[in-house]
């Protein structure tokens, strides 16, 4: 395969879930789409998610939502299950394409020299400490804890959210295996994480999250509970 066969110039643009898709994002889902139907070897397509997040960049990681997103409303079922199956190896192995938040705490602080006027934490960590705190997560718990919790983007909106989630959901569910992998692996995190990473709501809709996945409920029942709590 060739292995500029997923380049592309990443959109330094905010990406919206709830928009209609454009070409440029279409072609992209279509072309990864097609990866995973025609890759037979496991490592190879888990390599093409990492590159296709990697090209995205951080700040383009909301783009690689919206390509699983436009996947998991395809009619292409092999191809469905084969990218959830990725998604599961790389919950396995550890190697889950992710996107960094800043940590909740973090994204402001007082300007002692003008104390009306906050500055951002980001902003001077990165010049004192070298960076600010972060984390990388997962789709879905990407989605989870910049809905629910302050970060470097606006928030998103429960209609956002739900229709984002209830897509990565019904994408995952292709492979029952990758569905209680990917499920298991929430609980665990919550179980796990450290002091600060997650808020005590953002615990509360992962938990849930993971355990009503786990019973397979239906994606948009969980979606649309997670949401409320």
């Amino acid at each position: 395969m060739n292995q500029h066969y997923f380049q592309f110039q990443a959109s330094r643009q905010e990406v919206s879930l709830t928009d209609a898709s454009t070409g440029r994002w279409l072609a992209m889902a279509g072309r990864l789409q097609q990866a995973m139907s025609s890759i037979v070897d496991l490592d190879v397509r888990l390599a093409v998610l990492n590159q296709l997040s990697e090209q995205l960049g951080n700040h383009g990681y909301p783009g690689f939502i919206k390509l699983l997103m436009i996947i998991s409303r395809s009619t292409d079922f092999p191809a469905k299950k084969a990218l959830a199956e990725t998604l599961a190896a790389a919950v396995q192995r550890a190697d889950m394409p992710s996107g960094v938040l800043n940590a909740w705490g973090s994204s402001q602080i007082v300007n002692h020299s003008n104390i009306s006027s906050p500055i951002s934490a980001s902003r001077l960590l990165r010049s004192y400490w070298g960076e600010a705190p972060q984390r990388g997560l997962g789709p879905i718990e990407y989605l989870t804890v910049w809905f629910g919790q302050k970060t470097q983007r606006p928030y998103l909106s429960d209609q956002a959210y739900v229709k984002a989630l209830t897509g990565l959901i019904s994408l995952v569910n292709c492979s029952d295996y990758a569905r209680q992998l990917y499920a298991g692996k929430i609980l665990s995190d919550v179980e796990s994480m450290t002091e600060g990473a997650y808020t005590r709501q953002t615990k509360l809709r992962l938990s849930r999250l993971g355990e009503s996945w786990l019973e397979n409920q239906p994606a948009l029942e969980i979606s649309n509970e997670v949401a409320g709590i």
